[in-house]
């Protein structure tokens, strides 16, 4: 997601087809819930970073469990804005995002009845503070039960108060929320990641996602079968007579042709005959006429100049 190129590069970790932040950034991977730490036995540097224990040995890497991890949805007690943000060197961010949560102003507006603010002081506070005992903190206020689904993921809590509840899964448009089973708002937190509202009590958290477009792209593909179904059941049926039609009259007419031209080959002056035919035919009728008038229809009758 573009999310989270934004978030990595603004915390001095380059962004590739395969992040990975160095040892230098063991807050970065509590931040991120990572519990666990692969490297190969072979490596000389063991453990690469402080805070991680050796819990087994498997394939030719030896598996470090990392004694700061946070599991996923937990909560802060403060916030820091851009202002805050933009003030501290990159290599500190990452730490601080351990301590304040960074947000948007239409999130804080939407939230600051729940969370306060940290203040300007954060500088000192870094140099002061010990990164552990940031991490219990956030250990304070997690979720009881986190769990992927086939659509995104469940999760369950039992807070004392109502809480903006941080995940540290990449923020898209396609998620959805709901919150016992009522919509909530999806907020943008910490530069990439997702949050949302959670009322106190025992409370059930859903997220879905669902690819931004897709549900049209599936009426269109839908839209589109359905034509070409037409298509082929009523417009090919109704096309087809009517070339069945065209043929028929083709062959009808180049009978017809046939038949004349057979006609003028067996004698060529048989149309010629038929004229004079007629001709005499009329003269017939026209000197019967004069001696008895009856026998031709009125509508012969030359017009008298009276």
């Amino acid at each position: 997601p573009a999310s989270i190129m934004e978030f990595y590069p603004s915390v001095g970790v380059k962004r590739d087809v395969s992040s990975k932040p160095s040892t230098d950034y063991p807050e970065l991977r509590s931040l991120l819930s990572v519990r666990w730490l692969y490297v190969h036995e072979d490596k000389e540097e063991q453990p690469p970073m402080d805070g991680y224990v050796l819990a087994d040995q498997r394939l030719g890497y030896n598996i470090y469990r990392n004694e700061n991890f946070i599991p996923m949805g937990f909560t802060y007690d403060r916030y820091i804005t851009q202002t805050e943000w933009d003030s501290i060197n990159k290599e500190k961010r990452s730490r601080l995002l351990l301590s304040a949560m960074y947000l948007e102003e239409d999130t804080i507006n939407r939230n600051s009845d729940i969370i306060e603010w940290a203040g300007e002081d954060l500088t000192d506070y870094l140099y002061v503070s010990d990164y552990e005992d940031d991490v219990n903190d956030r250990n304070q206020g997690v979720c009881d039960t986190f769990t992927v689904t086939q659509k995104g993921f469940v999760a369950t809590s039992s807070f004392p108060q109502d809480e903006l509840v941080f995940f540290s899964v990449p923020y898209d448009k396609g998620w959805s929320a709901t919150v016992n089973s009522v919509p909530a708002v999806v907020e943008k937190v910490n530069v990439g990641f997702i949050a949302v509202r959670v009322p106190a009590g025992e409370t059930e958290i859903v997220f879905e996602y669902l690819a931004p477009g897709l549900e049209l792209g599936f009426i269109l593909t839908l839209a589109s079968v359905m034509v070409f179904l037409a298509y082929i059941f009523l417009f090919l049926p109704k096309l087809a007579k009517e070339k069945e039609e065209q043929k028929k009259t083709s062959i009808l007419i180049k009978t017809e042709v046939d038949e004349v031209l057979e006609v003028e080959e067996e004698d060529p002056f048989d149309l010629e005959l038929d004229v004079h035919e007629s001709e005499k035919t009329v003269k017939m009728i026209l000197e019967d006429n004069a001696a008895n008038p009856e026998i031709i229809p009125n509508e012969w009758e030359k017009p008298t100049n009276d």
